[in-house]
């Protein structure tokens, strides 16, 4: 399964999962920083 974190998150997280085995990303590595959540939802289907 992979991960999308949100902006409410901190970046961080993202990197510290990773480095704990976990495929993620957050939402500013993917060009989704500035994107509402239904515009998240869609890009992610």
């Amino acid at each position: 399964m992979k991960l999308l974190i949100d902006n409410q998150l901190p970046l961080q997280l993202a990197v510290f999962l990773r480095q704990h085995g976990h495929e993620c990303a957050h939402v500013c590595d993917v060009g989704l920083d500035e994107a509402s959540d239904l515009e998240v939802r869609t890009r992610l289907r």
